[in-house]
């Protein structure tokens, strides 16, 4: 089911999927994970203005620190099993 991993926070590993493209390419598909935040910062600076402002409500010149680091840190375990931690 879910599995631990100490950075991510649950790590779901069952949703990555290999997947081939209509070219031929095969390409992982998975959940974000830490260390993929310097990725996400590279990607946000190669989006076009209005392909960044229809995904992000705004637009700058740089993806803020702040922001990378929520996305790319997601706490994967399921909401009962958060809240209980976070009550005891």
């Amino acid at each position: 089911m879910w599995t631990r991993d100490a950075n991510a926070g649950g790590y779901p590993t069952e949703l990555q999927q290999h997947v081939v493209l209509r070219n031929g390419a095969s390409v992982l598909v998975r959940p974000i994970r830490p260390d993929d935040e310097p990725r996400l910062t590279a990607l946000y600076s190669r989006l076009s203005h209005d392909t960044a402002y229809q995904r992000f409500f705004t637009w700058w010149k740089k993806l803020p620190p702040a922001w990378a680091r929520a996305f790319a840190n997601v706490d994967y375990r399921p909401a009962r099993r958060r809240r209980r931690r976070s009550l005891s």
